[in-house]
């Protein structure tokens, strides 16, 4: 690889680690702090702590779908790369 796609990388994946630790920082000073579901509902503290689960496994499914992407990106960039230069 070539100095250009490996700076490319390493910025992908440093924007991808900052936007991750800042999912978690909003996750844990934000959301967790908070109560969502109203305290006069029964199960209140079930409830919640499943709505903040949800939450989490949003943010967690987003970080995976751009991750993927990226890499889908970079291997099929490849492949037309290989497939040219037959």
């Amino acid at each position: 690889m070539n100095r250009r796609v490996v700076a490319v990388q390493v910025i992908i994946f440093s924007i991808q680690w900052m936007l991750m630790l800042i999912g978690f920082g909003l996750l844990a000073l934000v959301i967790a702090p908070t109560h969502l579901i109203p305290s006069e509902v029964p199960l209140e503290r079930i409830l919640d702590s499943i709505a903040k689960a949800g939450i989490a496994l949003v943010m967690s499914a987003f970080w995976l779908y751009v991750w993927d992407r990226q890499v889908r990106i970079l291997i099929f960039r490849r492949e037309r790369i290989g497939d040219l230069a037959k």
